[in-house]
């Protein structure tokens, strides 16, 4: 962690009641002048009450969610731009995430992506594995690769997620694909959260139709 970055988190405010949160904005507010704001600690209870963790999950916000944080017209103008910026970041970050992939499959051309992967497992299982309480280790592994396409893998309430889908019956990704909407509500996720689980939804439906067709 940087100097800088220490000296801007000691600014914050006295008693902020989502310190991480505030600080993961932080850079996006201090560019719009919205860090200093009277209500900052208002709007920070209302995104973390939407789901929002970070910068990424801004760019899932609506308008009507946008409308519900209760800003004033000026910081209502200057939070558009935050949002305006951080879409920007997440297009640029998925434009690099798309040029790894394609070097990638590039490799596995030549055979190398195919031990990549096999070492990615290892590791990832043994960070499961040295985790201080991982409650669904197996489970996680199985369904990492949709978490982290639908940025979900480092959602702060992961764990509870898991265990809600364990006790569902949900062993990997093909279990998915038979969850019933109830079933969704039931886990308990956010705003923002919960549209990107229905977007892993939705792809694990597909792939399980593939399946299907495939094996006919």
């Amino acid at each position: 962690m940087s100097g800088e970055f220490c000296k801007q988190a000691a600014l914050l405010t006295s008693d902020p009641p989502f310190p991480l949160l505030e600080a993961a904005l932080l850079p996006l507010l201090k560019i719009q002048n919205l860090h200093t704001y009277s209500d900052l600690a208002g709007v920070l209870r209302n995104l973390a009450d939407l789901g929002v963790e970070g910068p990424t999950d801004l760019t899932e916000m609506t308008p009507d969610e946008v409308e519900g944080l209760g800003l004033r017209n000026i910081q209502k103008r200057r939070f558009q731009r935050v949002l305006s910026e951080a879409r920007r970041e997440s297009e640029e970050e998925g434009r690099q995430e798309t040029a790894v992939k394609a070097k990638r499959e590039a490799d596995d051309d030549v055979g190398v992506t195919g031990t990549s992967a096999i070492v990615h497992a290892v590791r990832q299982a043994a960070r499961f594995a040295s985790s201080s309480d991982p409650p669904f280790p197996l489970l996680e592994a199985a369904l990492l690769p949709l978490l982290t396409k639908h940025q979900l893998h480092a959602y702060s309430d992961l764990a509870g997620v898991l265990r809600n889908l364990a006790d569902l019956g949900v062993e990997g990704p093909t279990d998915l694909a038979e969850m019933t909407p109830d079933e969704v509500e039931g886990l308990g996720l956010r705003n923002i959260q919960k549209r990107r689980f229905q977007r892993m939804l939705d792809e694990a439906r597909g792939e399980s139709e593939e399946q299907a067709d495939g094996a006919v």
